[in-house]
């Protein structure tokens, strides 16, 4: 996996799997570490507060504060999105 990252360091890891499987050499990566590799919100908020007593101490309590919230606002988006919801007066009233 480190070898894909030489190419573009910068890579989100959907681009590493995507790389890994374009390449043939998913099968030589571990699956259970490519199936780790998830850079959804809900999946990064997980992991932040999975390890929060780590990140308090390098990053401080207000600084992560601030990040959860901005990543908790990120996955209420991902969750609202493609929610269509009508109002009175809709012509479409699919989700009333």
């Amino acid at each position: 996996m480190e070898n894909i990252l030489y190419g573009k360091i910068t890579a989100k890891n959907s681009e590493v799997i995507h790389a890994a499987e374009l390449s043939n050499s998913s099968e030589f990566i571990e699956r259970e570490t490519l199936n780790a590799l998830d850079d959804t919100p809900s999946s990064i908020l997980n992991e932040m507060e999975a390890k929060k007593d780590e990140l308090v101490e390098i990053i401080g309590q207000e600084k992560y504060d601030e990040e959860i919230e901005v990543i908790k606002k990120c996955v209420e988006q991902e969750h609202n999105k493609g929610i269509f919801e009508a109002l009175d007066g809709d012509i479409d009233t699919r989700a009333k």
